[in-house]
């Protein structure tokens, strides 16, 4: 999700889309015009990270230094447990810290990304800028978030409800590797991480190639968790992040939405409640019957012009063919 801050708002929050991202919205998202221009701040994992090297030597850091400034930045709130802050912005401070520029998490078998800043493209463009920079970010990055689904070892989720207190199966599954050195058989090392960082499971597993097995692990609450796979020199091969909810999602947004519930009870002439505060069954026959009551009546209080009447239109016509008929007699037509 790339933009400023008439693409990070305030209306994406609690919505599907907040839901994949690795950032929450903020409820001030309009930045307006910085006092004064500003350059992007890399973080300590993203000066390690290949996708922001923009040259072959010289130092990251002193790299970017030669990128243009912006003025205008789309506001978000904080960075998920399990997401990864790589840009920032270098004096604003936000609610959890300096404000998040750019920040990415693994998210199902892929990666969701958010890059917060208004027009990117004037660094291409700008007097003083290397357009072979700009184009060889872009490059680095679409081919890192390509390969993310490309791991060693694939971890799918079986169709089941993501809850605390349940037992959550996960399928793990060797990709196949032709020019693999390491022999038919491998040992991985499978861990499960809560949002404190903390390890709450871990189990060794063997896989071969394309081979399958399952692991089942045991969240006790809810909130994000990070399935790691290593191999046996503990290099991370795999990870997938877990967002386990305790929220009934049929549910979810009940309450917000009984103003609407309401608009199309007046709609449809219904009747809408809240389930604690539903009457009777008796009672609700009852309100409803009455309601229909009013409705009849009204329907035949209400008065209706002459004009409406078909006898009326009748009469009208019969006259005019009379009228039509002596003329026509009497030769006046």
């Amino acid at each position: 999700m790339l933009g400023g801050p008439a693409t990070f708002d305030a209306s994406w929050t609690n919505s599907r889309l907040e839901k994949l991202l690795p950032v929450t919205f903020s409820g001030d998202s309009d930045s307006g015009p910085s006092d004064h221009d500003f350059h992007l701040q890399l973080t300590p994992a993203a000066m390690q990270h290949p996708v922001f090297r923009l040259a072959e030597t010289g130092a990251v850091q002193e790299n970017w230094s030669i990128v243009p400034p912006f003025q205008r930045f789309g506001r978000v709130d904080s960075a998920k447990p399990g997401a990864q802050v790589w840009l920032s912005h270098p004096s604003e401070v936000g609610p959890h810290g300096p404000r998040i520029l750019m920040a990415s998490q693994p998210y199902g078998a892929g990666i969701s990304a958010v890059l917060c800043l208004e027009n990117l493209w004037r660094w291409r463009l700008a007097k003083d800028s290397d357009p072979q920079t700009f184009d060889r970010f872009w490059r680095q990055l679409f081919r890192w978030m390509g390969n993310v689904g490309r791991q060693q070892v694939r971890i799918d989720i079986t169709a089941q409800d993501l809850r605390p207190g349940q037992d959550i199966e996960v399928s793990l599954q060797r990709q196949i590797e032709p020019q693999s050195i390491l022999g038919p058989n491998r040992r991985f090392l499978v861990q499960v991480e809560n949002s404190d960082k903390h390890v709450i499971q871990s189990e060794s597993v063997d896989l071969a190639d394309s081979q399958q097995t399952g692991f089942r692990f045991h969240p006790d609450r809810a909130g994000s968790y990070t399935l790691n796979v290593r191999d046996s020199e503990k290099s991370l091969v795999a990870a997938r992040v877990l967002e386990i909810r305790d929220t009934d999602v049929e549910l979810e947004h009940t309450a917000r939405s009984l103003e609407t519930l309401n608009q199309w009870a007046a709609v449809s002439d219904g009747l809408a409640f809240k389930a604690e505060e539903c009457p009777q069954a008796a009672d609700l026959v009852a309100q409803i019957r009455k309601k229909v009551q009013q409705q009849v009546s009204r329907i035949q209080d209400t008065p209706r012009r002459v004009g409406l009447n078909p006898w009326t239109f009748t009469l009208l016509l019969s006259c005019l063919t009379t009228e039509w008929f002596l003329r026509k007699r009497w030769a006046l037509i």
